[in-house]
């Protein structure tokens, strides 16, 4: 049977093949309840019928290759592309899993704010993963907080695996639909799935940093310091002056090498030296606009853009000073 190679993409732990006549569909999943099903045409027009398994080595190989020509003889796979010949073995002991996707209830989960979400996650068994309520999806790591509100269409809280959008097709869009403990992601011509989690952090979906403190600035310009503070200490210090904003990089007993820079700020605050992590400042940064208003307590830095709210927690420095505003 011929087949083009840019079939054999996103190959995971286990990969069913079955071809028959111009239709390829292939099955591709992993140990955990996570997997592809994809059917797909073929340019090819032959008539016939392959059925084989590939573990996810030798399926990647396959792609590499514009077009090739599949045969069995027993149970072995032979490929030839041009000069190129190839064996595999077909992997008779793997069992095929069937994912139930019956009774789907559909969901309104776009991906874009899953994506996002995904960023936030922990790594602990209750929050690694993405919390999706009636209300809300958010996520957080216990530094970091995404929480965005909207109708999620379910009617109680589930944790949905970040995973699953590692294994989307980029250029594809997606309507997500659960079907009893599993999340399913349909999109053209095929459905992505897999097993929700069990447990979550209650209570991020209610989490509100407050603060009477606002600051004004350009995304980028605190985006290309903190990159840049980020070569000399994983975190900062933020100190506003006037209608300055300084930001230094935290200097450790011994270590000479340092990082002091200023950017221009619109703000309510006279005075305010507090220290944050780079990366958890990043993900909070980068949900926002160009222009962004970061609203500053004495422990949070916090982004609320209409349906969207992200924080990250700050802490104290020797030198830190009580945060005051301008009545």
């Amino acid at each position: 049977m011929k087949v083009e190679g840019y079939h054999f993409k996103r190959g995971m732990n286990n990969n069913i093949i079955n071809i028959v006549d111009d239709i390829i569909q292939i099955h591709s999943y992993d140990d955990i309840g996570t997997g592809i099903i994809r059917k797909e045409k073929l340019d090819f027009i032959q008539n016939g019928e392959l059925n084989f398994i590939l573990n996810k080595k030798d399926f990647n190989l396959l792609k590499n290759f514009i077009d090739m020509d599949i045969t069995m003889k027993g149970e072995t796979i032979l490929v030839q592309s041009g000069k190129t010949k190839l064996k595999f073995q077909n992997q008779t002991d793997v069992k095929e899993y069937q994912p139930d996707l019956t009774d789907p209830i559909n969901l309104n989960l776009p991906i874009d704010i899953l994506t996002a979400a995904s960023e936030f996650v922990g790594d602990t068994d209750r929050s690694k993963g993405i919390l999706v309520t009636p209300d809300c999806v958010a996520a957080s790591d216990g530094k970091a907080l995404y929480r965005f509100t909207l109708k999620t269409g379910i009617d109680h809280k589930i944790s949905v695996p970040p995973d699953i959008l590692k294994i989307l097709d980029k250029e594809s869009n997606y309507e997500a639909k659960m079907c009893g403990k599993m999340i399913v992601l349909l999109g053209a011509g095929e459905v992505v799935y897999s097993t929700l989690f069990e447990g979550f952090v209650d209570g991020i979906d209610r989490i509100k940093g407050g603060g009477d403190g606002y600051i004004k600035f350009k995304k980028d310009d605190l985006i290309k310091h903190l990159n840049l503070a980020s070569n000399f200490n994983t975190a900062i210090i933020f100190e506003i002056k006037g209608k300055k904003m300084f930001i230094e990089s935290v200097q450790e007993e011994g270590i000479i090498s340092s990082y002091l820079a200023d950017i221009d700020v619109e703000t309510n605050i006279k005075q305010m030296r507090m220290g944050g992590v780079i990366k958890h400042l990043l993900k909070v940064i980068k949900q926002a606009g160009e222009d962004v208003e970061l609203n500053i307590s004495d422990k949070t830095y916090e982004i609320e853009d209409g349906n969207l709210e992200v924080l990250a927690l700050g802490f104290s420095i020797h030198g830190s000073k009580p945060m005051e505003v301008t009545a």
